[in-house]
């Protein structure tokens, strides 16, 4: 682990400071070499480790059966709904639709949990 550590430090040194050398040496003040050298850092960092992609959007639905995957998406809809008329009535139907995909979804995490006791 240690070793892998230090060979990917020496790699994105290597990358970052061959590439840029010229611009981190000239720089005029303090600020303008401390900005060049962090971007030859995160540069490097990016060739050598890659970005992650962020938090899922949606959390864990592989356990959704299509009864709940049906309701949320109709949460969803009235949601849409609702955000563009801004009207009482559709407030009411988005707030029906999200009590139902909760209480779809509750139900089928409840049942698909004492299933997975049972076996």
């Amino acid at each position: 682990m240690e070793a892998e550590r230090a060979q990917c430090k020496t790699r994105i040194c290597s990358i970052g400071i061959t590439e840029r050398k010229d611009e981190v040496l000239e720089a005029d003040s303090v600020e303008n070499k401390w900005n060049a050298m962090r971007e030859v850092w995160q540069k490097a960092t990016e060739q050598v480790c890659g970005w992650t992609k962020g938090p899922p959007r949606h959390s864990e639905t592989w356990w959704w059966n299509d009864v709940v995957a049906k309701a949320v998406e109709e949460k969803r809809r009235s949601y849409k709904i609702w955000h563009k008329t801004k009207t009482a009535s559709d407030r009411y139907k988005y707030k029906e639709a999200r009590r139902n995909a909760r209480s779809v979804a509750n139900g089928c995490s409840l049942f698909f949990f004492y299933t997975m006791l049972n076996v």
